[in-house]
């Protein structure tokens, strides 16, 4: 299955990164952008934690494909900066062009969802 670039986006949160995290996570997951979150790496120096990477997955079974988030979490002076991309696989989803339409819808829910939190 080829993975295609779907939808990308990047923002600024007012929060310290591990809140950040949390905020994200909790946006995704119970939103319903994603079924779980499926891997989370922290970027350490040290003690310092300079940034997270988180996974998330969401499964259309019935037809074939998926959607993968990738959330990216980066130390800033005024806060944490927030990049995610939305991928979808090309079956049977990704032929209809509805994968790109559900790419870019969770995209959009997110952006919503995290107004409040912007620096």
């Amino acid at each position: 299955m080829v993975t295609t670039q779907m939808e990308r986006s990047t923002y600024v949160l007012g929060l310290p990164v591990a809140e950040a995290a949390r905020v994200v996570s909790r946006l995704v997951e119970h939103s319903g952008l994603s079924s779980r979150q499926v891997d989370c790496h922290a970027l350490r120096q040290g003690e310092t934690l300079l940034g997270m990477v988180l996974i998330f997955e969401k499964y259309y079974l019935r037809i074939g494909s998926r959607l993968t988030m990738t959330v990216v979490l980066e130390a800033q002076a005024e806060g944490t900066s927030v990049f995610w991309s939305v991928s979808g696989g090309t079956g049977i989803f990704g032929k209809s062009g509805d994968s790109k339409n559900a790419a870019d819808a969770h995209s959009e829910a997110l952006r919503e969802s995290l107004f409040p939190y912007l620096a």
